[in-house]
């Protein structure tokens, strides 16, 4: 009789063995690669459009330029005497842009090489932000209370805007031209015709926004507000007309994969989300142990690179996720 009742309490203790099992290859299978070259803590990666080349700054201003691929650096320098803040690519993958903290230039590379270009002084030390237009013409930057947009082939300015005072979280190009930019301090999305210099008009949000990201193509913006589901905005529609997801705390970061697909976010407590975009479903989920402030696609989609590995670039696998058609017009109500 007691082989009989302890028989099922040792199936019970085998199949909870089972499943720890099971989670922790689960989790094994997730865990990232790491590029090591810098120094000091990663805290900022971006990518090239087609996703052959992405960067990474760090703390001590050294930038490396990685070939995605091969997962092998091509060139490193000291961009800034002090920590990177931002770092976007040209369309084409030719410039590197980079802002440091306490610096007034925002200097261009040729990132193969690591030669410095023209740099665009700034009116302020604090520019939070970096994008360039898809037509690989014009280069964007935000600092406390500006919107500096310039010429990138001739390195330039085109127009330096007043903007609502207070700290700007991001701006970002459609892929029809117009820019767009935001604050945490208002609830609202401000689109601007970057060759006229104009405000162009206002986007209600409901909440102050974080940060952004446009897909290749289309005029849907995702946006993210402190713990609250990512926002879907129609900007041709001026309006929000879909939630994604749920909230998770401050976000710092957003990014498409180049096919629409899927959409990550990076929050301040370490924790990295991937979503099926058609989907609405969560499909990749990561811990690191320090805050991510930056990721971006690499290697069509297929790989994540962010900071949070302290001096190592982080290189998130998602071959394994089933890729699905981009939704340019999402048109569910929120």
């Amino acid at each position: 009789m007691r082989l009989a009742h302890s028989l099922p309490a040792c199936l019970f203790v085998v199949g909870l063995s089972l499943i720890a099992q099971a989670r922790v290859g689960s989790q094994a299978k997730r865990e990232p690669d790491r590029l090591s070259g810098h120094t000091e803590r990663v805290e900022y990666v971006a990518s090239s459009a087609d996703g052959r080349l992405h960067a990474s700054g760090d703390a001590d201003g050294k930038v490396i330029v990685w070939d995605s691929e091969k997962k092998k650096g091509l060139a490193q320098f000291k961009a800034h005497e002090r920590m990177i803040r931002a770092l976007a690519f040209s369309e084409d993958g030719g410039l590197l842009l980079t802002a440091g903290h306490g610096d007034n230039f925002i200097r261009a590379w040729d990132p193969k090489i690591g030669k410095e270009l023209k740099p665009i002084l700034t009116d302020e030390n604090l520019v939070s932000f970096l994008t360039a237009s898809k037509d690989g013409g014009m280069g964007a930057a935000m600092d406390f209370s500006r919107l500096i947009i310039w010429d990138l082939k001739k390195g330039t300015d085109l127009h330096r805007l007043d903007v609502f005072p207070g700290y700007h979280s991001f701006a970002c190009f459609s892929s029809e031209g117009a820019l767009l930019t935001g604050t945490f301090g208002v609830p609202r999305l401000f689109a601007w015709d970057a060759k006229a210099g104009k405000l162009l008009f206002v986007i209600e949000t409901g909440h102050g926004l974080y940060c952004a990201a446009f897909p290749s193509q289309g005029n849907v913006l995702y946006a993210g507000a402190f713990n609250q589901p990512i926002l879907v905005v129609d900007v041709e529609e001026r309006k929000v007309t879909r939630r994604l997801g749920k909230g998770a705390g401050h976000i710092n970061a957003l990014a498409v994969s180049p096919d629409g697909a899927l959409l990550a976010g990076a929050y301040e407590k370490g924790v990295l989300k991937v979503w099926d975009v058609k989907a609405d479903k969560e499909v990749y989920y990561f811990q690191a142990h320090i805050s991510l402030r930056a990721i971006s696609f690499v290697c069509k989609g297929q790989k994540l690179v962010s900071n949070g590995g302290g001096n190592d670039v982080l290189v998130h696998d998602l071959s394994h996720l089933a890729q699905v058609p981009v939704q340019p017009r999402p048109s569910d109500k929120p």
